[in-house]
């Protein structure tokens, strides 16, 4: 099933807008805690965004994150994230994408998760300060544990993200095809408070939970992230 979905991926036919707008955004948030004397306790969390959007017509993204943390030199928390993903318009509200998610985490004992999948979203609204859409897909997620074993699944997936000014929300919703009771939602709340035209800071509420995580492993990750991020937004004109 894997395969199909990765050839079918890259067969995207479409009538789309002319004069489309492009524009390019770079993101890079950093934030870090480092205590000492009777406790030693470190912290890095570090997201960063690229993205290439012609608007009414196609956009790439590429947007990840690392997180770290130690205590007395032993490490709690180590993760990072990465996807890929592109998105085709078929009219200025109905588009179809691909995407490809890739995780390391060993606080969930997950060597390497893959996730490909492929779908149609919907914008009901796509305005500079409010913004709000759905997505469905069918993909495949592959884990490598860190035992050794691995698990693939067929899956659906659920996705929406709204956007009110400075204020941005994206939920994720992943599920096995076959049995309900084996999912993960992802809930990411972020604020960002303008310093100047680069520089911001960033306030970040991430809930994770998985329904059935492997033996030892609690279900739910609350994460309160506040960190300096740079971005940068260019037009590059009409295209």
């Amino acid at each position: 099933m894997l395969r199909y979905i990765i050839i079918f991926a890259f067969i995207v036919t479409s009538v789309t807008a002319s004069n489309a707008e492009l524009i390019f955004q770079r993101k890079l948030s950093f934030g870090s805690k480092i205590t000492g004397g009777n406790s030693e306790f470190q912290s890095i969390d570090v997201d960063w965004l690229l993205d290439r959007n012609d608007k009414n017509k196609n956009q790439l993204t590429f947007s990840g994150a690392f997180d770290r943390e130690s205590s007395n030199g032993v490490d709690s928390v180590f993760r990072v994230n990465g996807t890929l993903r592109y998105a085709h318009s078929l009219t200025k509200q109905y588009f179809n994408y691909c995407k490809l998610d890739a995780t390391h985490d060993r606080s969930q004992d997950i060597d390497v998760r893959l996730v490909p999948t492929l779908g149609f979203g919907f914008w009901f609204v796509d305005e500079a300060n409010f913004k709000f859409n759905i997505e469905g897909a069918l993909g495949y997620q592959l884990e490598y544990l860190r035992d050794q074993t691995q698990a693939d699944t067929p899956i659906w997936s659920a996705n929406s993200t709204w956007v009110l000014g400075d204020f941005t929300n994206t939920f994720a919703l992943y599920s096995a095809l076959t049995d309900f009771g084996n999912f993960r939602a992802i809930n990411t709340a972020s604020y960002s408070a303008k310093i100047n035209n680069n520089f911001f800071v960033k306030l970040t509420l991430k809930d994770e939970y998985n329904n059935r995580p492997v033996a030892g492993v609690l279900k739910n990750d609350i994460t309160l992230t506040t960190s300096l991020q740079y971005a940068i937004k260019e037009k590059g004109g009409k295209s």
